[in-house]
């Protein structure tokens, strides 16, 4: 599998981050034929899995520490890292 950020360099826009009860994410991406978006815990743990794209993630049962999110997008794609306050 391609890494996204190859090819379009930053598809995702995460923000906040650090972020305390949610993240937003949305892509700059508009033909998106499938899409999911998977939370690890920085042990590797895979801790959520949903659809993605444009949405909001709540982060509220997740202790304080760092993440990392794991984006598809049709069969590429993008990591980015999370902290959570």
């Amino acid at each position: 599998k391609q890494l996204l950020q190859e090819y379009f360099g930053s598809p995702f826009l995460i923000y906040p981050n650090p972020a305390k009860d949610k993240i937003h994410i949305k892509t700059t991406i508009n033909s998106i034929e499938s899409g999911q978006i998977s939370i690890y815990s920085s042990n590797g743990f895979l801790i959520e899995t949903r659809e993605c794209c444009n949405t909001t993630i709540c982060l509220k049962n997740l202790t304080p520490g760092v993440y990392f999110l794991r984006l598809r997008l049709n069969d590429f794609y993008y990591h980015e890292k999370v902290v959570v306050w």
